[in-house]
């Protein structure tokens, strides 16, 4: 039933998003043939002009526009939808950041667990403040609605660079792989054990930055004792099983609790793997099957799928991925050392140490932060990389995609779709998926 212009205009005024003054303002500047006649005439008006969002636009059309503004934040697109809650790409309204919000689910807010290990998620992001980490910017609840300001990376997390782009040149591995050690060496030394390190949770940004994701099943080490910082996802059921098996560690599937920072190392192991590879370390058709391969199977070889793969990267690969904790590497300090030695020039190998935009030696601050020295952006060497132009995504979501080549990023490209959409810009005429949206 199409909406009526007066039951639009209400809905939009009681979203807080417009006043009637400023939607009366707008009309008089339109003759009266150019004036909407009914609610979805306004819709797209306003987003042609540029008022409003897509998601906004469809929001308040659907009578869905309540939880538009949290607080001081006001939110521009939905990016991502998990159990734990739905994260959206906002703005402040005074100081204009436009930041990631996480959004807890009003069904979760009735239980005191689901509201505990929420609050615990904040607390541990907000203790991280490194380069190579999400960064958490604030925390609030307004009208029972809880929720997590995050850094918004206008990016795209790596398991979609791999999905887009097939396995990754052994430089760019390499680089990432580095990256998110040096994030988690800092997370380690904070207490912080992440125990949910995979493709999907490190965000490449358009400057060839790679930042770790989701603390919502960190562990966190205390003075007066451990706490547990779990989601309800994948496996985890009463705090027994908690990750994503294709990179999960022996001992976490055996005991969430016992593990420690060498969890961490195990899946970044089975992540460089995957970067290289494109597939998962080990192969099962059951989530059974594939946590018994990770206990018992041989440790697959890296340079017999990757022949220009140098034997010191296959070394550091075996150690992480050892099936003994303490058998591998001891330390993501140890990780970084041996990594940073391993011998790559582009494509083909060479002996000569990595040269790349994030290759820099890693240095400690007095207060034992870790910060990087990065060299500056420079191109890969691969053609074939160079004639693929990768994409990038934004923070918590694998939707939204934008482009990562040297030109400028357009506004918003998606794999699916590579139409330049602008949400906040006027445009000629709405984008296809805009077409009949309000039938």
């Amino acid at each position: 039933m199409p909406v009526l212009l007066d039951q639009f205009v209400q809905t939009l005024s009681d979203s807080g998003l417009m006043t009637k003054q400023e939607v009366q303002q707008l009309l008089g500047n339109l003759s009266e043939d150019d004036k909407p006649k009914n609610g979805e005439e306004m819709a797209r008006l306003l987003f042609r002009q540029g008022k409003l969002t897509k998601f906004q636009t469809q929001s308040v059309y659907k009578g869905k526009a309540k939880g538009l503004i949290l607080g001081d934040y006001v939110l521009l697109d939905q990016i991502g939808e998990g159990g734990m809650g739905q994260v959206f790409r906002a703005r402040h309204r005074r100081m204009k950041r436009i930041v990631a919000l996480k959004v807890l689910p009003a069904e979760l807010t009735k239980s005191d667990q689901a509201l505990d290990r929420f609050q615990q998620e904040v607390e541990v992001a907000a203790r991280l403040v490194h380069t190579n980490v999400v960064t958490a910017f604030d925390a609030g609840e307004t009208k029972k609605t809880h929720f997590l300001v995050m850094e918004y990376v206008d990016g795209q997390d790596l398991e979609a660079v791999v999905a887009e782009r097939g396995r990754l040149p052994v430089a760019d591995a390499l680089d990432y792989v580095l990256q998110t050690a040096r994030g988690l060496e800092y997370a380690h030394s904070q207490g912080v054990v992440h125990r949910d390190i995979k493709p999907a949770n490190l965000l490449l940004d358009k400057n060839g930055r790679v930042k770790i994701l989701d603390m919502g099943l960190a562990r966190v080490d205390t003075q007066t004792g451990d706490y547990d910082v779990t989601v309800d996802r994948g496996l985890t059921k009463s705090g027994e099983v908690m990750g994503t098996v294709d990179f999960m560690s022996p001992e976490q599937a055996t005991s969430t609790k016992a593990v420690d920072h060498r969890t961490d190392i195990y899946s970044l192991g089975c992540t460089l793997f995957y970067l290289l590879t494109g597939q998962p370390i080990y192969d099962g058709n059951t989530l059974v099957k594939r946590i018994v391969a990770h206990r018992e199977h041989p440790i697959p070889s890296l340079t017999k799928q990757r022949h220009e793969a140098p034997k010191e990267l296959e070394v550091a690969f075996r150690r992480m991925v050892n099936k003994k904790a303490e058998f591998r590497y001891q330390s993501m300090t140890e990780v970084i050392t041996q990594l940073e030695g391993v011998g790559v020039c582009g494509e083909g190998g060479g002996g000569k140490p990595m040269q790349g935009p994030h290759f820099a030696k890693t240095t400690r601050a007095p207060s034992g932060t870790v910060d990087t020295v990065a060299a500056p952006l420079q191109p890969t060497d691969s053609a074939a990389s160079a004639n693929q132009p990768t994409t990038a995504h934004v923070s918590a979501s694998n939707q939204s995609t934008k482009s990562l080549s040297s030109e400028p990023p357009p506004p918003d490209v998606t794999s699916r779709d590579r139409t330049p959409v602008d949400h906040n810009r006027p445009t000629d005429r709405e984008p296809a998926i805009f077409t009949g949206l309000f039938v």
